[in-house]
This record gives structure tokens, sequence and C-alpha cells, in this order.
């Protein structure tokens, strides 16, 4: 078996935008050549942090983050860490 090209650090909202995250998530599943959903989802999953799972399982619950699928998983964080600005608001 091929070693791991690469690493995923946990996801820090000071650091870096969900967004920018997920796209080095996909640059990361490329290089390994990991295809598979409950791959990419284990793997999101075992290295988004502590805070970031927290965050994720409040978001989801009462079902837990393991039973999510993996494109859920991003767009609830993606809505979360760029929600859509007030139609209201923006009209002041």
């Amino acid at each position: 078996m091929a070693g791991i090209i690469g690493s995923v650090s946990p996801f820090d909202e000071k650091e870096d935008t969900w967004q920018a995250y997920c796209e080095r998530l996909e640059h990361f599943f490329t290089a390994n050549e990991i295809a598979t959903e409950p791959k990419r989802k284990a793997i999101l999953l075992s290295s988004v942090g502590p805070k970031t799972y927290k965050l994720l399982s409040n978001l989801v619950a009462p079902r837990k983050a393991g039973d999510v699928s993996y494109k859920e998983i991003v767009d609830v964080l993606q809505k979360h860490h760029n929600p859509r600005p007030s139609v209201i608001v923006q009209s002041h």
C-alpha cells in the first residue's frame, strides 16, 4: 500500500474559510485517490478537529454526525460559516 500524500489539518475559522478548507480537502482526496463517499466522510469527520465536530453535531442533532452524508456535512457547515445575507438587512 502506498503512503499517504499530504495531510489535512483541523479546520480553524481564524486561519481559513470553510470553502478554502473544503478545496484543500478535495486536493487531498485527489492526491490520495480517495473517491468513495464513506471514506471521504470518515476523513472529513476525523480531521476537522473537536471544535468543528462539536459544532456539526449540534447543527445536525438529533442525528449523529456519522449518520449524515458527506455532502450534507459540507453544506451544513458552509451555511453556518457563510450564511446568506438577510434581504431585510441588505435593504437598509
